[in-house]
């Protein structure tokens, strides 16, 4: 059963249905009880109004207050008087008790002294029976109604949540809503799309951005590439081929740029073991052959292994030195400290106002650059647990900081 209201419907039937069977079989085995109960008190009462005929022998006036019992006179053990309404009944000791006549029917036997009453247990076994089966007539046709009403009600309460699945299959657009209104528990739902939506708006808009962003820092190199091979047409020219190598470099930079960053969003970062200070030496050595103009070196350095991926802090080392080379004056120094990398330089600074917004993506530092770098290491350290963050260099440049999750 795959609707919800079906489902709610048969739940709460199959719990009435216990209810009603634990119930039932609790008053059935109460109006056997009481029913057993008072017809002793009939027979009882049947036999006190004997005593004082039987001690007469007054047997036609026994006859008429037996109606259907049966009634024995003993004489000196021996029975002297027999209505004939129970067939050979054994003689029971004093006392009430059931006894099982020669015809095998069960009767109910009171014996006080002389007198002995007996009634057919047929008679309350038949009305236990007719009483029992009302009873389990009852409880079908209540059950019969509880699920049929349990349904329509279950119906009429989800009556919003099939108008919130109708408002949600008609949304086009990550700008649409849904209506909050309605029961809180379907309002909890609402408000969760909303919020869902909201996110999507949200992320829809900055691929948006970051699309019109990249075709934008794309444009003007290949615009500059398209410039360079018409000048190349009229004959080679060695000022012109150093421009085009220079501007296939910068979409080289743009490309791998988008290519780490897509990476990123997607949350693609293994876990494993990664010492820091391995990936450090191997980003350096790679700085160095690009700009061997730079001094480049670590300074205050500790041991330093972090969970996450060893591509990813590859990615932070490798931009910010490269910030470094580009921004700096002459002087780059790595820090490795106990949960984090510095990258220090001593060009003139990033002013205290824009040392956040340098952290977006296509934002330039300076002159140069794809506008990528410090966003792939503000991602790469949001990846690891960690932050980055721009701070006054003891060099008197930039000091870039990450933190990171050990």
């Amino acid at each position: 059963m795959k609707s919800l209201a079906g489902r709610v419907a048969l739940l709460v039937t199959i719990t009435a249905a216990v209810v009603f069977v634990v119930v039932g079989v609790l008053l059935m085995a109460e109006v056997g009880r009481r029913e057993r109960a008072t017809f002793d008190r009939e027979l009882r009462a049947t036999v006190n109004r004997m005593v004082v005929p039987a001690r007469r022998d007054r047997t036609g006036q026994l006859d008429r207050l037996a109606g259907d019992a049966s009634v024995r006179l003993l004489t000196q053990g021996r029975v002297s008087y027999d209505n004939g309404r129970a067939p050979e009944l054994p003689v029971p000791r004093t006392g009430l008790r059931t006894l099982t006549a020669a015809d095998g029917s069960r009767w109910r036997v009171l014996r006080r002294g002389r007198l002995i009453v007996a009634r057919p247990l047929q008679v309350v076994e038949d009305r236990i029976d007719d009483l029992q089966n009302t009873i389990a007539l009852a409880a079908l046709l209540g059950l019969v109604v509880t699920a049929i009403a349990v349904r329509l009600v279950a119906a009429r309460s989800l009556r919003p949540l099939s108008s919130l699945r109708e408002q949600a299959a008609g949304i086009t657009t990550t700008r649409a809503r849904v209506d909050e209104s309605g029961p809180a528990e379907v309002g909890e739902v609402a408000h969760a799309l909303n919020a869902m939506l909201a996110r999507l708006e949200e992320s829809v808009a900055a691929t948006e951005r970051f699309t019109a962003d990249a075709g934008h820092e794309l444009r003007t190199p290949l615009t500059s590439v398209r410039a360079n091979l018409a000048a190349l047409r009229h004959g080679p020219d060695d000022k012109v081929l150093a421009e085009l190598e220079r501007d296939v470099a910068r979409l080289a930079a743009l490309l791998d740029g988008l290519q780490a960053l897509a990476r990123g969003d997607a949350g693609a970062v293994a876990r494993e073991p990664v010492d820091v200070g391995d990936v450090a030496d191997a980003a350096l050595a790679d700085a160095r052959r690009r700009h061997p103009e730079v001094d480049f070196a670590f300074g205050e350095a500790h041991e330093l292994t972090v969970t996450g991926d060893a591509t990813g802090i590859r990615a932070i080392l490798d931009n910010l030195l490269e910030n470094a080379a580009r921004h700096g004056a002459s002087t780059v120094r790595i820090e490795l400290g106990a949960h984090h990398i510095a990258v220090d330089d001593d060009g003139p600074g990033i002013p205290p106002d824009r040392r956040e917004r340098v952290f977006e993506r296509f934002v330039h530092a300076g002159a140069g650059g794809s506008g990528l770098g410090l966003a792939i290491v503000a991602q790469q350290a949001q990846l690891h647990g960690g932050e980055a963050r721009i701070e006054d260099s003891p060099l008197g440049g930039a000091r870039v900081l990450v933190t990171m999750r050990a």
